[in-house]
């Protein structure tokens, strides 16, 4: 009965959820054929989905190959392209075919960016009908319509290629215009400007080095079956000085050209856009705005190889997109590989932009090179490099003490050779970046293998400062960022580095620059200097315009060896927290198998002890709560973590370390119930022991701050002020915080004292053992050991991220040579003391004048007759 009720509603519930979905579906269809009907209807009539497959339109066919350019109904449009433009991103999807021929239902998402619409990006889905005789689309979704005019030509070509419509916001009637250019199909498109002597009486500066063959070059310009964006970054040389260099007419000259591939067909036929604009940002997209930006076709030139091109504009769109037109090919482009790098040429792509128009007709503009902003992802093999004379720059460079022979330093070919670095000048400013090596001897980077016998080879660098706030460099201060290309020598028996620099300007270069850089050993235990130094100094004469001081470098990165000793390192101290947390639990645990079985002892308990080793175990968990939910805690854990195990043993350290804190408090209640139930003297013991305790605890603290706040930090330990891989990688003066967390840690080290000091004012007796063995000895132990590991830690493993302590961490006690065999024997002391008492007495640690207690005469009661006398007396 039971199995055929639920059997009935099942089907029930099933049969309720499909009518409710029908008539949902029936309801939004209806809605959308009353909204079609009323503003779509007469453009292209709604038609029933065929249920015979017949062919379709493919969907990239009507994608717009870039974003569109939206502009208000009947509104002029600015001439000046930097102002904010708008846009919006059509992406068609589930087209299929109707039972009208030629006419096909397609549905869409779009993304809007049009402050003129919302003042964020909006997406919405569209549904409706595309015309594939008359090219037009008219789609409507909730509170959008949306008509798009296609090109409707049967011989498609870069004239053809614009798309224009409007969007209109249904609930207040307003409308904005659209202008895209549309992706074409191979077969439907015709290359017309290619066959242009576009490359036809220009000089291309090759350096002589030659060009890259297409074979070699293909996936730089054409990527298969995806759209490639790129930035290129212009160079004005000393024609533009003279003539105007505004390609696209924005009245500026911008500083970045992007490029985007549209079409290719062979791998030999380019269709591309090109954008001006001052910002080299790509996002994944090309902001499409005809105020800036030309459309291209281009072919491979076989001889030369490199690609020719002819641009041209897109015209009478000011007052109205729907008049737009493509037109004024006059703009010439050729892009190249080059096949010999240098000092002063090394992008993978480069090329020139000029007109081939007369200086006296409007619209001509200066020749313009260009080269990608951007190191390629794709570097060929046949790429070599082409090295300037080294030999006069080692006479240069800076004088390094060496060590030959004695010490091991980074390979030519090895990773460690790519640092982060900070740059200051003479004036402390700073200024933070990158040093990476482009070649090795004639190879690239990536490609070398070093032979063990060569131990100086020839290297290019590539290092990039980005200043902070008023960073001065020669007589500019400068807010951009700085590119220094370099090529030079390597010794790697040294470790010492010595480089020509140049700087690109924006129409030379300033080569007069020499880069020393000084690798330091890779097994060095020095903590307290830089792995990487160096200097970049002018060797101009401090009259010249371009001179500047001598620059800083230093390194903020870490060998690879390190990073692999401080992993190991992290997962040993994880696993000896693991340790040392698990033996304070079992401890604790015996010492709450000790009271029960002697309750009466609870009482002699001090409870000054027992709130110090509870704060022990709090203060972690509360200085790192984040641990637990944060996936990122800190540039370290991001550099050193594995797949998050290093955050899982984290979380696992906390939680033991949570359940050691829970058996303390039970501990502390046990023994603050007892006090309590027994109303006895131990409460005035206890005050005793603060009287005591708190102001040594309050002399040490102002004795701690003294020191802090009147020597200087090189007087304090040495580990305890590493701060060898932070920001600045330079020694930092402590805060007071961190030096009373490590005083703190001295305090707990020395949690027996109050118990030691509660055994002498209230002379327990031999019977009374307040603490199980196994727990102060234990104790004590579990904070000795940090001591030890610190002592192993300082004497055997290298420099060390400061940040990365788990185990041991300076901050939260104080670690040196000196402390860790300081603490440890007075630790020990405190613990055979604690023996002593219980074995002896309470007093039995002190001197034999100060063990007798208070002693009190006692007074033979008064007789009879000595009563009535003093009565008698009161009587008169």
């Amino acid at each position: 009965m039971d199995t055929t009720t639920a059997t009935t509603a099942s089907i029930n519930l099933s049969l309720f959820l499909f009518t409710f979905s029908l008539l949902t579906t029936q309801a939004l269809h209806s809605q959308f054929s009353t909204t079609y009907t009323k503003h779509c209807n007469h453009i292209i009539p709604q038609s029933q989905i065929s249920l015979t497959p017949t062919r379709s339109t493919r969907s990239h066919a009507l994608r717009i190959s870039s974003s569109f350019y939206i502009n208000p109904t009947n509104s002029s449009i600015q001439s000046d392209s930097s102002s904010t433009s708008s846009s919006f991103y059509f992406a068609p999807r589930n087209i299929r075919s109707t039972i009208a021929e030629g006419v096909f239902s397609i549905e869409a998402y779009v993304t809007v960016k049009a402050p003129i619409i919302s003042s964020r990006a909006i997406n919405f889905a569209l549904q409706g009908f595309w015309s594939e005789n008359s090219k037009r689309l008219c789609m409507v979704g909730t509170n959008f319509l949306l008509k798009l005019t296609y090109p409707n030509s049967r011989n498609l070509s870069v004239f053809d290629c614009l798309v224009k419509g409007v969007l209109v916001t249904l609930d207040d009637d307003s409308s904005v215009s659209i202008l895209g250019v549309a992706k074409f199909d191979d077969e439907n498109y015709q290359f017309m400007l290619s066959n242009a002597n576009a490359c036809e009486n220009v000089v291309v500066n090759d350096d002589g080095g030659g060009n890259l063959p297409l074979d070699n070059v293909n996936k730089e310009f054409c990527s298969p079956n995806s759209i490639r964006i790129d930035a290129f970054e212009l160079d004005y040389g000393n024609e533009c000085r003279n003539v105007s260099c505004d390609v696209p007419g924005v009245g500026y000259l911008p500083k970045f050209m992007i490029y985007k591939t549209l079409n290719c067909v062979d791998n030999r036929k380019f269709q591309m856009l090109l954008g001006f604009r001052n910002s080299s940002h790509v996002g994944g997209s090309f902001q499409f705005d005809p105020r800036s930006v030309l459309i291209a076709e281009g072919k491979w030139d076989q001889k030369k190889n490199q690609i020719c091109a002819v641009a041209c504009r897109i015209m009478n769109y000011t007052h109205s997109l729907e008049n737009a037109v493509v037109g004024d090919c006059s703009v010439r482009l050729s892009l190249r590989s080059p096949a010999v790098w240098s000092i002063k040429h090394r992008s993978s792509v480069m090329g020139q932009i000029w007109s081939n128009k007369t200086s006296s007709e409007q619209g001509y503009f200066g020749n313009i090179g260009f080269h990608n902003s951007r190191r390629s992802y794709y570097i060929p093999p046949s790429v070599k490099y082409e090295y300037a004379n080294t030999e006069n720059v080692t006479r240069s460079c800076e004088k390094f003490k060496t060590d030959k022979g004695v010490n091991k330093y980074p390979r030519a070919d090895s990773a460690n050779l790519r640092f982060d670095m900070f740059v200051k000048n003479s004036k402390g400013q700073r200024a933070r970046g990158f040093a990476s090596p482009l070649f090795v001897g004639d190879r690239f980077y990536q490609f070398v293998r070093q032979n063990p016998s060569s131990v100086k080879v020839n290297i290019s660098y590539q290092l990039v400062m980005h200043p902070f706030p008023n960073f001065e460099f020669g007589t500019q201060t400068l807010t951009e960022k700085i590119k220094i290309a370099s090529e030079g020598s390597y010794a790697s028996d040294t470790g010492v580095m010595c480089m020509q620099g140049c700087r690109h300007l924006e129409q030379n270069f300033d080569c007069d620059i020499v880069i020393s850089i000084k690798f330091s050993p890779l097994y060095s235990k020095d903590g307290e200097q830089p792995p990487i130094k160096g200097t970049i100094k002018s060797t101009r004469k401090t009259s010249d315009p371009l001179y500047f001081k001598s620059l800083e470098l230093s390194s903020s990165s870490i060998y690879t060896n390190q990073a692999k000793a401080a992993i190991w390192r992290m997962d040993l101290e994880i696993t000896m927290v693991l340790i040392s947390n698990s033996l304070a639990c079992v401890f604790i645990v015996l010492q709450l198998f000790h009271v029960r079985k002697h309750e009466n002892v609870l009482s002699h308990i001090s409870l000054t002890m027992l709130v110090s080793l509870a704060l022990a175990h709090m203060i972690p968990l509360l200085l790192n709560f984040d641990a637990m939910f944060k996936k990122n805690h800190s540039r370290q854990n991001a550099f050193l973590g594995g797949g998050g195990w290093l955050e899982v043993n984290e979380i696992i350290v906390r939680v033991i370390t949570m359940f050691a804190f829970l058996l303390q408090v039970r501990l502390l209640q046990l023994s603050w119930s007892a006090r309590n139930q027994e109303n006895d003297c131990f409460w005035g013991f206890e005050r005793k022991v603060l009287y005591v305790a708190l102001p040594l605890y309050i002399c040490g603290g102002l004795m701690t701050w003294l020191v802090h706040h009147f020597l200087k930090p090189s007087s304090y330990s040495r580990r305890n002020l590493r701060r060898v891989f932070n920001k600045s990688h330079l020694r930092k003066k402590i805060s007071l915080w961190v030096s009373l967390r490590s005083y703190g840690g001295l305090i707990l080290d020395g949690f027996l004292l109050p118990q030691i000091l509660l055994n002498i004012f209230s002379d327990s007796t031999q019977q009374e053992h307040p603490l199980a063995m196994p727990f102060y000895v234990g104790i004590t132990l579990v904070r000795m050991l940090p001591h030890a590991y610190d002592l192993y830690r300082a004497h055997s493993s290298m420099a060390y991220l400061d940040a990365s302590f788990i185990y041991a961490n300076p901050k939260m006690d104080l670690y040196s040579t000196a402390w860790d065999i300081i603490i440890p024997c007075g630790g020990f002391l405190l613990a055979i003391l604690i023996f002593l008492q219980q074995r002896y007495g309470g007093r039995s640690v002190l001197p034999k004048r100060f063990r007798q207690g208070p002693v009190y005469e006692k007074v033979p009661p008064l007789g009879g007759e000595e009563l009535q006398g003093e009565k008698n007396f009161f009587n008169l």
